[in-house]
């Protein structure tokens, strides 16, 4: 992002280059910078009062809420920076009752059961993956990973909260699964600002052969496997494209739904359906009905919105 900086240093901040918040290392998605101290200023009260809406897609290890749910939730857990008996940091972040408080609301898109067969027969056993979408209403470091590896259900590629499993996440996605898909506050002429963006290409990559693999093992009896059919071996970059995240779910069924052939037979998911209306993080925010209740303003409300976000705004 060093091509859309802005150069704004003043006695206190030399370095100060625009930048309103920073994304975890090896995070992709929305970035937000700061046209002039105004913007930045007001942008940094706007985070600090949790104002800030943020919606994040990630790839977490195991199946969230198994085969009965419940597949939505909410996580109020305080977290702190660890410390040793010097009080030095370390770069981590624990969930402790002493913490800054920390919230994260989330719900799952999609459970994937992927045999251990093929480029996976290393893994030694079938493994679960859940895709999730989440809302953080706080902003601490480290949030969704912190919380999610507190859930039992570490994010894919995790290094620092999911050391045991790096060898064999990296032969799903070789980055950490984790991905900001919204971002909406209000402008300061009093606006509404939303900005949207679609899966990073290497994620969709990731999740497409995630779910070829998935469809190439025998479906578990409760229907929670694949629906793309029988084929596992492994394709190319190059030829699984890059379809976007909305394409994406729209192939497999979210949890609890119809079994795929039921699907595949003509009897649609309901709120899969609204993912017809255009490219982009707009079309899952229909999926995370339990993320929108306190947010003033439907999902799909907030989706037109983002088509309307004007790239001259200030901040």
């Amino acid at each position: 992002v060093a091509h859309r900086r802005f150069d704004m240093p003043s006695h206190n901040e030399p370095r100060q280059r625009g930048i309103c918040h920073r994304l975890d290392s090896h995070t992709s998605g929305i970035q937000i910078f700061g046209k002039s101290w105004e913007a930045f200023r007001h942008f940094t009260v706007q985070n600090s009062n949790h104002k800030m809406q943020k919606e994040y897609v990630a790839l977490v290890v195991g199946r969230v809420g198994g085969a009965d749910g419940p597949h939505s939730g909410l996580i109020d857990v305080p977290m702190k920076k660890w410390q040793d008996f010097g009080r030095r940091e370390f770069g981590s972040v624990i969930c402790a009752s002493e913490g800054m408080p920390a919230v994260t609301k989330y719900k799952v898109l999609r459970h994937l059961h992927v045999p251990a067969k093929g480029m996976t027969r290393f893994w030694g056993k079938d493994r679960w993956f859940s895709l999730v979408q989440m809302r953080i209403m706080t902003g601490r470091t480290h949030q969704i990973r912190v919380h999610m590896a507190f859930l039992g259900h570490p994010l894919v590629g995790d290094v620092k909260y999911n050391p045991k499993s790096v060898e064999e996440d990296y032969a799903i996605v070789p980055r950490i699964f984790l991905h900001c898909l919204r971002m909406e506050f209000e402008d300061m002429d009093g606006s509404t600002f939303v900005a949207s963006s679609d899966l990073a290409s290497d994620l969709q990559v990731a999740l497409n052969r995630l779910q070829r693999l998935a469809a190439g093992g025998a479906a578990p009896a409760d229907g929670g496997g694949g629906t793309l059919g029988d084929d596992c071996r492994d394709v190319p970059a190059a030829e699984l494209g890059f379809p976007g995240l909305a394409e994406l779910l729209r192939r497999t069924s979210p949890p609890g739904s119809l079994p795929a052939a039921a699907c595949r037979s003509g009897a649609a998911v309901e709120h899969d359906e609204q993912l017809s209306v255009g490219p982009g993080a707009g079309e899952v925010a229909g999926e995370v009905a339990g993320c929108e209740a306190d947010q003033g303003g439907t999902a799909d409300d907030r989706a037109g919105d983002s088509a309307g976000s004007n790239s001259d705004n200030r901040a």
